[in-house]
């Protein structure tokens, strides 16, 4: 084995130290940067903070019921995950998707999205929703309350698995429990079944009972529509005489056949925030391309996990997270550029101490003197022996 010469071991040493030191800066780099909040960070925090009010408030209520809260599909124990398999289950879904909606940090882009579209206080807002998704129901309830917006609300009560499904203690009594303890403050003005054509379409009619029975005990008006037609033309009927005109923005959650019309317009819109334009687009169906055709905006939380990785949020959660966590949610990034330049000058510096490139690494690589040539120049005799 050969043994590397001093001058060899030395630059080995130095270019690990050199290593070493780029490593440093990058850590050093990666704390030199500053928060720049958004003009509406105030806005998002309280929103953030008011969802999960809202989920104290709604756990605290199942465990005073005696209502299970699983940790295995709730790991986070909020509450807004309800069994797999009850009455109100309309299909399958997805439990990573309905984890990922408790974070209360959705709420602050909400709030972003609805100042991005000119909602100011006591502007008319629609909203859509089903039992699907309870944690971004409060999200965008919590965002609408905060921004101040004058919300109005149609539920649908059937939910896929893993939402509002206990028929004890529907999505209606969510919200009443919550407008009773003056956290949200929202006016229903219907429930309907959801389902097939939003007519409870494949439930059983003991299912449609339990669901008639929570719109009465939450006074809320129960509606069941004889077709998907007539689900979208009740429903874009009734928000316009809540508030005399189109609502300024429209806000569908979740999945519901009356919203959507089709499932090709379910499967085509990947995006939460719709402008008028797209209409063209669409399937002829559903309020959703109907709010877009009349020249309102629209906002659609579905599927769930593709509304949060257009907002920047963490397709995972599974235990209680700080608010405003990931910051990005109401800050900016930014780096601290003079501090950066100061610790490149300083890293270029240390390097050249550390290599000592004058004395570790040779200016140049110096030919091997040249054996002397066996064959004689031309017109030279070789000596004789």
């Amino acid at each position: 084995m050969t043994t590397p010469s001093p001058k060899t071991a030395l630059l080995r040493t130095r270019l690990l130290l050199s290593f070493g030191a780029c490593l440093i800066a990058l850590v050093v780099a990666e704390r030199m940067i500053t928060w720049v909040p958004f003009s509406d960070g105030q806005d998002r925090l309280a929103a953030a903070a008011l969802a999960q009010r809202a989920q104290a408030a709604i756990k605290a209520e199942k465990l005073r019921r005696g209502l299970t809260i699983d940790p295995h599909d709730d790991p986070a124990g909020t509450g807004l995950i309800g069994p797999r398999t009850a009455a109100l289950v309309t299909e399958k879904a997805d439990l990573s998707a309905k984890q990922a909606a408790t974070n209360p940090n959705f709420a602050a882009p909400m709030v972003g999205m609805l100042h991005r579209l000119g909602v100011q206080r006591g502007d008319p807002v629609a909203v859509s929703l089903t039992g699907s998704i309870p944690g971004a129901n409060l999200a965008v309830l919590c965002a609408l309350q905060v921004v101040g917006a004058k919300t109005v609300v149609i539920a649908s009560l059937g939910s896929s698995a893993w939402g509002a499904t206990d028929p004890e203690f529907t999505w209606l009594d969510m919200a009443s429990l919550l407008k009773a303890q003056g956290i949200l403050d929202d006016a229903y003005l219907a429930a309907t079944p959801g389902g097939k054509g939003d007519g409870a379409g494949g439930l059983p009619v003991e299912s449609l009972d339990l669901m008639r029975a929570a719109a009465h005990r939450n006074q809320v008006h129960w509606h069941v529509p004889s077709s998907l037609t007539g689900a979208v033309d009740y429903r874009r009927n009734a928000f316009v005489s809540a508030f005399g005109v189109l609502p300024k923005v429209f806000i569908n959650i979740g999945g519901g056949a009356a919203s959507y019309g089709t499932r090709l317009n379910g499967v085509s819109l990947r995006t939460p925030l719709l402008q008028p334009s797209l209409a063209p687009a669409l399937s002829p169906h559903g309020l959703i391309h109907q709010m877009l055709k009349e020249g309102v905006p629209v906002i659609t939380i579905h599927p769930i996990l593709e509304a949060e990785r257009a907002v920047g949020l963490p397709l995972s959660y599974r235990t209680s997270a700080p608010l405003g966590q990931p910051a990005g949610l109401y800050n900016a990034k930014q780096h601290n550029l003079p501090a950066l330049v100061g610790l490149l000058i300083g890293l270029v510096a240390l390097l050249i101490v550390a290599l000592n490139l004058n004395r570790v690494i040779p200016r140049g690589i110096q030919a091997a003197p040249e054996e002397p040539s066996a064959t004689p120049p031309a017109g030279e005799e070789s000596p004789s022996l």
